[in-house]
């Protein structure tokens, strides 16, 4: 059976702006390798492409809360976030 749903671009819109801020949640922390003690660093050049695209997305106000929110993240992963040198 075949679905179709219209979404109105405003929709599209925060559905990736949502998208885009799990991914970089869930790519914000230090990895550990199984059986190991060995620890791989987030892709800072990863963390960057998102947050360049959702400057795109974001307005003034948004970038600041997202800004403030981003330092949480790191703070919580105990990474540096990837404006600043690892």
């Amino acid at each position: 059976m075949k679905v179709v749903v219209n979404l109105e671009e405003y929709q599209i819109d925060t559905m990736v702006v949502y998208s885009l801020k799990e991914a970089y949640r869930l790519n914000a922390g230090v990895n550990k390798i199984d059986n190991s003690e060995e620890k791989i660093d987030p892709d800072y050049e990863f963390l960057r492409s998102v947050d360049h695209v959702l400057e795109y997305y974001l307005n003034f106000d948004e970038r600041r809360i997202w800004n403030q929110e981003k330092a949480r993240i790191h703070e919580q992963e105990g990474t540096s976030p990837p404006n600043v040198a690892p």
